[in-house]
Parts: C-alpha cells; structure tokens; sequence
C-alpha cells in the first residue's frame, strides 16, 4: 500500500497555487484559496472532513463579497470546485488516499439559469470602437468564436491555420481540445498582427513607446484585460457586462442566425447538451417558421393518408 505522506493545508494550497501560476489558471483561481487557507489554517489534508466542507460551502455563502454584495450560489460553488481540484490534486500527488476526498460528495447550491446578457449590434460596434488597439482584436476574437478569455489568452501563433481558417483550442477549460472555425473577420485582425520573433503568443504585453503607457508586461502574454475592458465599456456606455458575456453574444447571435444548437454547442466546447439550451428561447421565430411549414390540415396536402392495416 501506498503510504501516504502527511501534509497541511496550508502546504497543500501553495503547492497547489504553483501548479496553478505554470498553468496559466492564478488569475482566475487564486481568489478562492486564501478563504480556505485561513478557515483549514495549520489543518493535515486527511483529518478534514466531508461535514466540514459543507460548513464551509455554508459559511462562504453567508460572508459578503468586497464590494459589499450578497455572495451568489455560482460564485460559492466556483470556489467549491476549486476545493474539489485541489484535493483531487492532493490523491493525484500521494498527499491522500483514494476515495478519502472530503469533497467528493458534496453537492452544489442551487443556480437560478437568469437571463443571458448580450450586446445588441449597437453596443458591440460602440465597444469595439471603445477599446484600445491592445484589445479590440482580443474582443473580435471573443465575439467572433465564443472562446473564454482565458483560452483567447493562451493563444499561439502555433494554434492559427490560417490556410483552412481553424483555431485550435489547446488549453480548453474543461480539459477538452477543440477546433473552433474562423470567419473571414477574424482571419483578416489575426493576420494584421505584429507577430514578436521572441514570443509564440499571439497577444503580448507592449513596451512604452512615446505617448503610449506600457501595457502589460512587455513581450509576455496578458494574464487578463480587465482594466482595459472596463475602461471600454464605461467608455461606450455599456453597464451590467462582463468579458464572458461576450461568450453568451457570439453563442446568442450564432443561435438567431440559425446554426444548430448542437453546432453551437460544439463551437463552445460545452460538454453537455444542457449548457447551450440556455440559449433556446432566442430561437423563438425560427420555431415558429418551423411550424409553418406543416400542411393545411383541412385541405390534407402534402401528408400521406394512413390505410387500414399498416
């Protein structure tokens, strides 16, 4: 049997927060940690149990976030699933044994589906002509593909083929490489791009030049756009809008056009059926279309009769 070696929390956490930076994954994760790290302070991996993590999941829902706002039951069990990497992490590593994951069976809150927010065309144009030159061309290719920011981030120039206008999704969220179609838009901003001879990232950090700041950290790639989004969006007077809003917009706009739900689950890397079919009631006059199409009833064109016996 495989002796387990005995370790905090606390040392799991940064071991684990190292495994995050060389993922490129601290910007989107870190937050969560020190909550825990504090609550499980000085704690050994294996003496924490299934019950505790519930109290937990509990506690974080009750604490306020830093602006002051009620904690949201998505945002509790983002942090939840953080934890069940983590110990997952900690099986993987020999730090706790299989089937001892405290997490394991701990359920998340209840999400309400709310509504998908989306740029109308109006507010897409005014936030693209809005965004500094850093960040337009990573908008168009949020807007044109629905990829995460992340994943746009972490583009190489290895990931384009510019020749058959694919994107390959190397470092997919959920783990899953996908290829993601180009349009002839985003084609022509991803080939106007300075390409660094140093760097195999297509959006880079760029030095101070002139009148400009610098942005980011030179010749390394963006760990996020956060500001400048913001910047861009109080600018063109967009409210209530997140970055991966503009996921649900490129996902909205590609359902009203009429692609499939099944293409534009595809597109999106969603695993399940269920993630794209929030996105339904957009389809309400291609539906009705659909059922236009039938025959007159009364008049029993177009349909076969049914004989006796079949």
């Amino acid at each position: 049997m495989k002796k387990i070696k005995p370790i905090t929390f606390d040392e799991m956490a940064v071991k684990f927060s190292e495994w995050l930076a060389s993922n490129r994954k601290s910007a989107e994760y870190l937050y969560t940690l020190p909550p825990a790290k504090e609550c499980f302070k000085g704690r050994l991996l294996t003496g924490i149990t299934e019950h505790e993590i519930e109290t937990y999941r509990a506690m974080r829902r009750d604490v306020p976030t830093a602006a002051g706002k009620v904690r949201s039951n998505s945002t509790v069990n983002h942090e939840l699933a953080i934890l069940k990497q983590l110990f997952g992490k900690a099986i993987a590593w020999g730090y706790l044994e299989k089937g001892k994951n405290p997490t394991e069976n701990v359920k998340k809150l209840p999400e309400s589906k709310g509504r998908v927010r989306f740029l109308s065309l109006e507010e897409a144009k005014a936030l693209l002509a809005a965004a500094s030159p850093h960040l337009r061309p990573i908008l168009i290719t949020a807007l044109e593909t629905g990829m995460r920011r992340s994943e746009i981030l972490r583009l190489t120039w290895d990931n384009l083929d510019m020749k058959n206008g694919i994107l390959y999704v190397s470092e997919a969220k959920n783990g899953d490489p996908r290829h993601v179609p180009m349009s002839s838009r985003l084609r022509a901003t991803l080939a106007a791009l300075p390409r660094s001879l140093h760097g195999r990232y297509i959006f880079l950090g760029m030095p101070k030049v002139k009148k400009m700041r610098q942005i980011g950290t030179p010749g390394k790639p963006f760990q996020d756009v956060d500001t400048s989004f913001e910047n861009a969006c109080t600018k063109a007077g967009i409210t209530g809008f997140r970055f991966h809003d503009l996921r649900h917009t490129a996902a909205s706009y590609m359902v009203m056009a009429g692609v499939p739900m099944k293409t534009v689950g595809e597109i999106l890397g969603h695993k399940t059926a269920t993630m794209t079919e929030r996105y339904s009631h957009l389809t309400p006059e291609h539906k009705r279309q659909a059922v236009e199409l039938l025959s007159d009833w009364e008049k029993n064109d177009g349909h076969k009769s049914v004989t006796k016996g079949a």
